[in-house]
């Protein structure tokens, strides 16, 4: 074996994976015929050692043989054809005598054109590859390293040098410079694909259905058990069936449900955010993370849904939502919630149609936001910024011990998920097909910011007969937000104490902590929890209605003084009347 062969395929080798071992393949058999093996069986040796230690599937022999004999019918030797070469930057004097300079730019987008089209993509900016099985692929950003190897992979590059009196062109392996310059331009050169989204499961979008590969921004990796999906069934049969065994504390906990099992078929066609789908439960063990995990993952990506703990450090919780987007995440999970959620973060990512954010070793990236995100815990409340995005999927344990629950309708409810999947994709997929032949009648259920899903994807559960579908919205918003306890609370001690008359913010502040409410006001310092006091209550609340009551606020003397103003019975008070 030659050292220039055997370094050839070494630097190659450095980004072998499934989809590049047919290029590695042609180049092993191209080196043979080249004269930097002895013989095939030399050179199949190296390709399975080197396919061995990454784990990568060996193809069928024909294809293993077909990839081989190709590669043989073009050689590669140290110095050949110079139409074959791609010329690195800089001044070259050929064989003719003709002077040629390369610039920088010109050999990047050289390289980039000799590779396989479907070998690099672009995400946010990031440039990868999309890496894995068919059904389990995923982004995987590329550095420089990897570069090189595709360069010596793929291309053939040259250089000029005097030989005597004429010029002979050499053989260069690519260095990481080289590789380098090649990144930086593929991070803009229009030829390399710009993803949007990656997908396991057939999506709509504004464009229709996605086929299997890359269109239009999207490449769809369908999976083997999703090829040929059968006849769809009937909706309320084949959905309701999946959930027989959990104990929905009501039928619009349990259509919400079925709800978020059509969300991410029709999230890129949405062009919104989507809401955050809590599965709460007053007791560990009632089947929320069974609920999640394998019904939902199950049927949407045909495997368990990965939990994510949501982290205290909302950086932390930035960087995790950057990489899993960047990864090509459609599905956030955020197990064990804890007793109450008030994140920026959170509320950003389930708001916005894109998302920003600095991934590990890297700079600020622009990704389309396609997370459909769903949480679980138990008896949790929330800030009622966040309650209002928040869609509730209850489950009510009728023992104190749910887990000790042996009667079940599907025993292994992970395997009979699996097994329906593919009638259920199809039943979705027919779902939303009818209501769109029926002319897209909207949903009733408005939800704010999340208008268009409210009225896309209730549409489609409302057209199909799932009429309870969103009914327990204001009761749980009313009941999960312990903030709105507090201001009822604070007005009802205002009427009584001080008959609503207008007060300064360090006397209802004094007020609050009397009656023990908005407590997380309370900071070092008199004056910073008054400043936080009338930040985060006061300013937030004035001009807005509360139960039956206004608070406004006038200036007396250069002084702020807050009042209440009676608005009238209000059918949504939670303050009485008569206090």
């Amino acid at each position: 074996m030659t050292t220039w062969a055997e370094n050839h395929l070494e630097r190659a080798a450095l980004g072998l994976t499934a989809e590049t071992l047919p290029a590695f393949l042609r180049l092993a058999g191209g080196l043979v015929a080249g004269g930097g093996f002895p013989d095939l069986i030399t050179a199949e040796a190296f390709v399975i050692r080197h396919v061995a230690a990454r784990s990568i599937p060996i193809p069928p022999a024909d294809v293993w043989n077909l990839e081989l004999q190709t590669g043989l019918a073009d050689p590669v030797r140290p110095g050949v054809d110079r139409s074959r070469y791609v010329l690195i930057p800089g001044q070259h004097v050929d064989d003719t005598g003709s002077r040629l300079e390369i610039g920088v730019d010109q050999f990047a987008g050289t390289v980039l054109r000799a590779f396989p089209r479907d070998l690099l993509y672009r995400s946010g900016g990031v440039v990868g590859v999309i890496d894995g099985p068919p059904g389990g692929r995923s982004f995987a950003p590329v550095t420089a390293t990897t570069v090189r190897s595709f360069v010596d992979c793929y291309t053939r590059l040259g250089r000029w040098k005097p030989q005597g009196r004429a010029a002979a062109l050499f053989y260069v392996s690519c260095t990481l410079d080289l590789a380098t310059t090649v990144l930086d331009a593929a991070a803009r050169d229009p030829i390399v694909r710009d993803l949007d989204l990656l997908t396991s499961y057939p999506v709509f979008r504004t464009t229709g259905l996605t086929t299997p590969g890359f269109a239009d921004g999207a490449f769809y990796d369908v999976p083997p058990e999703l090829t040929d999906l059968p006849e769809p069934g009937d909706p309320d049969t084949v959905l309701r069936d999946l959930v027989v065994d959990f104990p929905f504390d009501s039928d619009a906990s349990r259509t919400n449900f079925l709800s978020l099992l059509l969300t991410p078929f029709m999230r890129p066609a949405l062009r919104g955010p989507t809401p955050f789908f809590l599965v709460g439960a007053s007791l560990p063990g009632s089947g929320k993370s069974m609920l999640i995990k394998s019904v939902f993952g199950g049927i949407v990506t045909g495997k368990p849904t990965p939990e994510t703990q949501w982290p205290e450090n909302e950086t932390e919780a930035e960087k995790r939502i950057t990489e899993s987007l960047l990864r090509g995440g459609t599905i956030l999970n955020l197990d064990n919630i804890r007793d109450f959620v008030d994140s920026a973060a959170m509320s950003s990512l389930i708001t916005s149609s894109t998302w920003e954010g600095r991934p590990l070793f890297r700079g600020m990236v622009r990704l389309a936001n396609n997370f459909v995100v769903v949480g679980s815990g138990n008896n949790v409340k929330v800030t009622a910024e966040i309650a209002r995005r928040i869609v509730p999927i209850i489950l009510q344990p009728t023992t104190d011990h749910p887990e000790s629950r042996t009667e079940f309708h599907h025993k292994d409810i992970a395997s009979y998920i699996l097994s329906r999947r593919p009638l259920v994709v199809s039943t979705i997929l027919a779902m939303v097909r009818s209501w769109i032949a029926a002319g897209r009648p909207p949903g009733t259920v408005p939800m704010g910011s999340f208008d268009r899903w409210a009225s896309c994807v209730g549409g489609v559960m409302q057209y199909h007969g799932f009429s309870a579908w969103m009914t327990n919205y204001r009761d749980w918003k009313d009941r999960s937000t312990p903030e709105r306890d507090d201001i009822l609370a604070l007005i009802r001690s205002w009427v009584i104490q001080k008959n609503g008359i207008g007060s300064s913010a360090k006397e209802l502040w004094e007020l609050a902590k009397s009656i023990g409410v908005f407590l997380k006001c309370d900071k070092p310092g008199a004056s910073a929890s008054i400043m936080s006091f009338q930040k985060s209550v006061l300013q937030k609340y004035e001009d807005a209605p509360v139960g039956e009551w206004m608070i406004r606020s006038s200036s007396v003397n250069h002084m702020k003084l807050y009042r209440l103003e009676k608005m009238g019975n209000s059918p949504e008070s939670g303050v009485e009347s008569n206090f």
